[in-house]
């Protein structure tokens, strides 16, 4: 999103003001666009490797403090 702000602002500056350097509004926009792309996507997979490292733990959903050995009314234990 700070890339799109950013990129608005510049095209607007360009029209008003101008650059000296031909070009350099197109490779600065695109610049930052392609980066929140790519940082975006680390992210995902900073996300999947997170789910994958709690899975590969294999660690119970809950532990069990103790355990009282009460009959159940059917009389299985």
């Amino acid at each position: 999103m700070l890339a799109f702000g950013y990129g608005i602002y510049l095209v607007i500056d360009y029209f008003l003001n101008g650059h000296d350097v031909s070009g350099w509004t197109t490779i600065v926009t695109g610049m930052f666009f392609f980066s929140g792309i790519n940082l975006m996507a680390l992210g995902t997979i900073g996300a999947y490797i997170a789910r994958i490292f709690d899975e590969v733990k294999q660690r119970p959903l809950y532990v069990v403090k103790q355990n009282t050995r009460l009959k159940l009314p059917d009389g299985k234990s």
